[in-house]
């Protein structure tokens, strides 16, 4: 294998260890009505690029600064497609499409598109779409007699909020449910390389979907009445949570997938299918969708880099790449920077004997199994030696006044250590580990399930809502407003706009008189 190739070529396992597959599979692997993977990603550094560049229009970021974002994005988009041009292995077309029904039924079982009961976290998450809708870009919200900016990981809702704009309503709907939609399933499609066979591959789609810490068990041992009804919410037992996965795409799927494509980025690289260029490139552009989602990929860059630097690895353009991908999102990174004080973060100690429940409940049983039933470890014993650092270290960090840090930072971790146990029930595992993870899965999945059962037992919430500030107060009275807003004067010089930037749209006023949406919350279907 050559070292100085953006994207080495792949190294096959030991006979002993590679799964078989059939010969129809090997030729679809390489049959060209395949889509190359690396388009793939491309296609998503370019949504991601565009998002970046909308915020700065959204800013009222002056043109200049505009024209030289857009000539950074389109010079690491092409280096992007370039190094992909080196690699030409192709995922089959019947896989994308399972891969997009997957996607867009997760989603739409999550609230997206309306077909389905929404949860309550989306009536923030509508107020700001409707907010970006509604006012000419920018405005600003005329709160504490200080104009404020809405600064909150808007990735997800520029390109939405755009189709809202000559649309409606209906169309940021559907364009956050396609455009969601599309991104998961370049996620799915991603991760499926790491498994060979089609069996290898629908096991580790309900593994990695279904897969949960034994939550149903904390809440019995320590409030056993909170069992019941089934569409109660039950990840916070124990104060602090490690969210199921499917959990994740149903409350916060913004996050979900920035944590979930770090880490199938760093797989990736780790099965050498592709580049320290790629991985490290992509991981600036991510900030706009989930900071916290890059902080938890951000363990697994260094050791992607610092293995690569002691082995000898390191290219210019492994250098190069990443920092003109900073270079699109330097803007964005200042932006969510603004006033970031007023979050606030800091360590915090946990009652000893709740904190090893927790990781007893929550995460043991899984990294148990993967030490006893692996000969080797899937992606190296420092993956795994990082993957547990991470999963025994995040509870005890705090930003903000909630627990989102330990909720959102660990869906890298939580996403690697799914796919290694999902790596041993397609093969790796003797009967025993297999056995084991069954039932620790089967037990877990009760919290997934009552995901699920809230989604069908609940009628769709309609997405009609007040204004952000008074949506916040209804929704979530007793958290303070820091992590959406700050005030316009405190952003960095060269983003602060210029007053003409706000003299066309009216400030967004703090109370409205449009039809909130609380009140039709929770109304049972059946």
């Amino acid at each position: 294998m050559r070292h100085d190739q953006a994207f080495p070529s792949v190294t096959p396992p030991p006979v002993a260890e590679q799964p078989s597959s059939s010969a129809d599979e090997m030729a679809a692997e390489t049959s060209p009505k395949g889509m190359p993977y690396a388009h793939l990603l491309t296609a998503l550094v370019t949504l991601l690029c565009i998002d970046n560049l909308l915020l700065l229009r959204f800013l009222g970021t002056r043109w200049d600064i505009m024209a030289a974002a857009g000539l950074a994005a389109s010079a690491a988009i092409a280096a992007f497609h370039r190094l992909g041009l080196r690699h030409r292995e192709r995922i089959p077309a019947s896989r994308l499409l399972v891969c997009l029904c997957a996607a867009v039924i997760v989603l739409m079982l999550g609230g997206e598109g309306r077909l389905f009961y929404a949860n309550l976290d989306w009536f923030i998450r509508d107020a700001v779409l409707d907010d970006m809708i509604r006012w000419p870009w920018p405005f600003a919200y005329a709160g504490h007699g200080a104009p404020l900016l809405l600064r909150a990981p808007l990735g997800m809702y520029l390109l939405p909020a755009i189709a809202g704009k000559i649309g409606g309503q209906g169309a940021a709907d559907a364009a956050l449910l396609g455009q969601n939609s599309l991104v998961l399933a370049i996620i799915l499609a991603l991760g499926s390389l790491m498994f060979a066979t089609p069996r290898a591959r629908r096991i580790a789609l309900v593994v990695v979907l279904l897969f949960s810490g034994l939550d149903t068990v904390g809440e019995f041992l320590v409030n056993p009445d909170r069992l019941l009804p089934l569409s109660a919410h039950i990840n916070d037992w124990a104060g602090i949570q490690y969210t199921a996965q499917l959990t994740q795409a149903f409350w916060v799927p913004q996050h979900a997938m920035c944590g979930w494509l770090g880490a199938v980025l760093f797989m990736l690289w780790r099965d050498e299918r592709i580049g320290l260029a790629v991985f490290l490139g992509v991981v600036p552009l991510m900030l706009l969708w989930s900071p916290l989602g890059v902080m938890g990929t951000l363990p697994f860059a260094a050791l992607a880099g610092i293995e690569s630097l002691l082995r000898r690895r390191v290219m210019l353009v492994d250098i190069g790449l990443p920092l003109l991908a900073l270079a699109v999102a330097i803007i964005p990174a200042l932006y969510l920077q603004t006033d970031a004080g007023r979050v606030g973060i800091h360590l915090e100690a946990l009652p000893p004997a709740l904190y090893i429940l927790f990781e007893m409940l929550e995460a043991v049983p899984f990294l148990a199994a993967v030490w006893f039933g692996s000969r080797v470890f899937r992606f190296g014993t420092a993956t795994y030696a990082l993957v547990v650092a991470c999963i025994l270290g995040f509870p005890f960090v705090v930003v903000g006044a909630s627990v989102d840090f330990v909720m959102r930072v660990s869906i890298p971790a939580l996403a690697i250590l799914s796919v290694m146990v999902a790596d041993l029930l397609a093969g790796r595992a003797s009967n025993g580990p297999r056995a084991f993870l069954i039932v620790v899965l089967t037990i877990g999945a009760l919290n997934p399930a009552r995901e699920l059962y809230r989604a069908i037992r609940f009628t769709p919430v309609p997405t009609a809502s007040c204004d952000l500030w008074t949506e916040w107060d209804r929704v979530f009275p007793d958290f303070g407003k820091q992590t959406y807003f700050a005030p316009v004067a405190a952003l960095p010089g060269a983003l602060h706009p210029s007053p003409k930037a706000f003299a066309a749209p009216p400030f967004a006023a703090p109370t409205s008189s449009r039809s909130c949406g609380l009140d039709r919350w929770r109304r049972v279907r059946f």
